[in-house]
């Protein structure tokens, strides 16, 4: 009868703590999987809110580390987050040692939903692990201490009666082999210990230089594609500026306008400063750092309505309630208007001038009567 040989899988990455399997549970019902998910940004803030990593345990303490769906990460760099998960705490779970701190989702789902999973490491006591430390350690016995252990154990087999004279003897030699051997157990303790201690310290100067290299890299990149950003908006915005004077004109609609000026202070951020605050407001949840910036540089104006009737300006003054065709002309309009205290206005990052050119684009009209009346600054 042949015995059936399982082929054994072997892992990209070698880990320093086995895992052992995924685990989790739900009311008395116990899930057990070799594989799981788990999002980026729960192992590292470094960009990878939107990476989904799959973990996969295989034999003889390996496993494999891989993204899903994406690639924006190097093998190094998953090298890294295999570390980061060996380094979380662990607390017992069932009977078992997990890390706590990582939400794991299994890759099937159960009545439609993924289960959260715990992953299970091999966890070795730090008694067992000193006894197995002392075990291994090699203690030198000269051939002084050969002959006398030897002496001993002649002691300890010989005839029960001797002199009392060699027994003193003896038993102080025995006590004298005790107390070398204890004391050269004891150095070579000591000098292993502080060989440990040394090569750790090395061990973890080591990843704190890569750290370092890694970070330089990460800021140089982060300059050169911050600069790179605004050079791109700064040429679509003139592009489209560029468009816009080969559309034609719209129909006239009616309404003659005037854009008040603006209302509030810009601020031009130096760029030193600009970086500075995008990197502080990074870390506050909830806030969209690029809406956040721009909130310096938008203008708000306020916009005058009117119809000419009989030489007469009849202003429109209920935006509140304003009748369909003004709503139909203003959702044509190339750019958003908002109503406040029954005020049309307009905030952005548009010039005064820009906003006058688009605004005759539209169909709107000037007149230098109804801007006297609004208390234009050219008159």
């Amino acid at each position: 009868m042949s015995e059936e040989t399982l082929e054994k899988t072997i892992g990209e990455f070698k880990t320093e703590t086995k895992f052992l399997e995924f685990v989790g549970a739900k009311g008395n019902l116990n899930f057990i999987a070799n594989e799981a998910t788990i999002e980026g940004k729960y192992l590292s803030g470094l960009g990878l809110d939107g990476v989904t990593f799959k973990l996969t345990i295989c034999d003889e303490g390996t496993v494999n580390f891989e993204e899903v769906e994406t690639n924006q990460t190097t093998t190094e760099q998953r090298a890294r987050l295999l570390e980061i998960i060996e380094e979380k705490t662990i607390q017992p779970f069932r009977k078992k040692m997990v890390v706590s701190e990582l939400p794991f989702l299994s890759i099937n789902e159960v009545s439609g939903k993924k289960v959260h999973l715990y992953l299970s490491v091999e966890y070795v006591k730090p008694i067992t692990k000193l006894a197995s430390f002392i075990q291994n350690l090699e203690v030198k016995v000269d051939e002084t201490h050969v002959n006398k252990i030897s002496s001993l154990m002649d002691l300890l087999g010989g005839d029960e009666v001797e002199a009392e004279v060699e027994q003193e003897v003896k038993l102080e030699e025995e006590e004298e082999v005790k107390n070398e051997v204890v004391e050269s157990w004891r150095k070579n303790i000591e000098e292993n210990m502080n060989l440990m201690k040394s090569s750790k310290k090395a061990e973890l100067e080591e990843k704190l230089e890569k750290r370092k290299q890694e970070l330089f890299i990460l800021e140089r990149d982060f300059s050169l594609t911050s600069s790179k950003l605004e050079e791109c908006k700064s040429d679509i915005d003139l592009l489209k500026s560029r468009l816009k004077t080969f559309e034609p004109e719209k129909d006239k609609n009616g309404y003659i306008f005037n854009v008040s000026e603006a209302l509030n202070e810009t601020v031009d951020l130096e760029p030193e400063f600009e970086v500075i605050l995008r990197n502080k407001l990074t870390k506050v949840k909830g806030i969209n750092v690029d809406n956040f910036i721009k909130l310096f540089s938008m203008g708000e104006h306020r916009i005058r309505l009117c119809k000419k009737v009989n030489g007469e300006f009849n202003e429109v003054k209920n935006f509140e309630d304003m009748d369909d065709e003004l709503k139909r002309i203003l959702s044509e309009c190339e750019f958003k208007f908002f109503i406040e205290d029954d005020s049309l206005m307009y905030r952005g990052e548009m010039s005064w001038a820009e906003i006058v050119n688009q605004m005759i684009k539209d169909g709107f009209e000037q007149d230098s009567d109804w801007d006297k009346i609004c208390g234009s600054n050219s008159y």
